[in-house]
């Protein structure tokens, strides 16, 4: 399946190959085709390597913290988690909503103003278990 067919379908944030094995110029052509707007790209050395990273500048911003020929050092962000427990139920249920359908690896990373347990404490109001437990239920339900 095409680059572009595979966007269409999947309708992703962010796109990544490794090892394309093809020019920048050749990745430019793809990116001039696709509907991501972002994009950074490593060259090919020689007959290897070759890193291309496309996402969707209108919903994240992808800063390119350090690139490599064997890796892309990023950070990726979409939105703020808010500090109102209510909305982060929300927001936790809508990820599980999503992983339903979700049967391939995938990543979900961040500051979500939670914590799962006392040990990622180190400062401020004691640690609260009920409060807590929320959060730790969403990642083990993810």
């Amino acid at each position: 399946m095409r680059f572009r067919d595979l966007i269409k379908k999947h309708k992703p944030l962010i796109f990544v190959v490794l090892e394309t094995r093809v020019s920048s110029s050749r990745a430019k052509l793809v990116y001039s085709r696709i509907s991501l707007r972002g994009r950074h790209i490593v060259e090919v050395e020689g007959f290897s390597g070759g890193i291309w990273i496309f996402w969707d500048s209108d919903i994240i911003q992808v800063s390119i913290l350090k690139s490599h020929a064997q890796f892309i050092h990023a950070r990726v962000k979409q939105g703020d988690e808010s500090p109102n427990r209510q909305k982060r139920v929300e927001l936790w249920d809508q990820l599980k909503e999503i992983t339903e359908g979700v049967n391939w690896p995938w990543l979900l990373a961040g500051d979500f103003n939670s914590i799962v347990s006392m040990n990622e404490k180190s400062r401020g109001a004691p640690f609260d278990h009920n409060s807590a437990a929320p959060f730790r239920d969403a990642i083990n339900d993810l």
